[in-house]
Parts: C-alpha cells; structure tokens; sequence
C-alpha cells in the first residue's frame, strides 16, 4: 500500500490516502486480500468501474480533446497489483520472461532502449533513402 500512488478514486470514493490512514500496516487488508486470493473471490463492487472525460486541452467542445479513463475501486487497483507483480517474479524466476525481448511493463526502464533502436533505424532509412517497416 505505501508504495500505490495516491491516484483518483473509483466509484466507492475510496482514495489510497483513506486507506493508508484506516489501516497504516496494511495488515487488515493483506488478511482481505489473502481471504480474496485462497477462495477466488472479490466482492461484486470491484469488478465494476466509473468511466470519466479527462480534459487535454484546446477547444473544450472538441471531442478528440476530451481522454476517457477507467477508474476501478483503490481496493481492486491495489489487489491487481499485488497479483500482477507476484505472477511477473514466478515468471522471471522460472525463466519464462525474456529480459532480453520484453522491455515494457518491467521495472527497468526498457522502453526507452527500444525507442532509441527504432530512431536509429529511422535516420538510417532517412539517411539511405530505404524503405523501412516497423509494427
């Protein structure tokens, strides 16, 4: 919990600063999440989320300038995490994620290698006149 950023709540108006002040060890809510995990249950109200107009900028009346977001309950954010970083250590442990290959959504700054090898193969392309395709 200490490490979730203080991000907007979902539709139970729960903030992340509400629960670390409810229950500043965690311990609470790890017994919750533990109960959640072993019976492969979450309550109802996590699995349903608010979907709000986020403002860019420019002409207020202008669709494109408007973002759409998804925002889950603090309590299921905070589960997934916790989940999604448990099955990402199983898999590095056991060989089943290629550090080499998969640079996004690790906790290393990978992407901007991969950012830096395609500008590179873009001025090279520019710079030879060549074709290049990138997906």
């Amino acid at each position: 919990m200490q490490k979730a950023p203080n991000s907007a709540p979902g539709a139970d108006r729960i903030t992340i600063r509400m629960v670390r002040v409810a229950d500043p060890g965690a311990l609470v809510f790890t017994r919750f999440y533990r109960v959640c995990l072993s019976r492969k249950w979450v309550p109802l109200q996590w699995k349903q989320s608010v979907c709000k107009l986020l403002y860019k900028d420019g002409d207020k009346e202008r669709l494109a300038n408007w973002r759409p977001i998804a925002l889950e309950p603090v309590l299921q954010r905070v589960l997934s995490a916790v989940v999604a970083s448990r099955v990402t250590n199983w898999a590095r442990a056991n060989g089943l994620i290629s550090l080499e290959a998969q640079k996004g959504f690790q906790p290393a700054d990978g992407t901007s290698e991969h950012n830096f090898v395609m500008e590179v193969a873009i001025q090279e392309a520019r710079r030879t006149n060549a074709q290049l395709a990138i997906s």
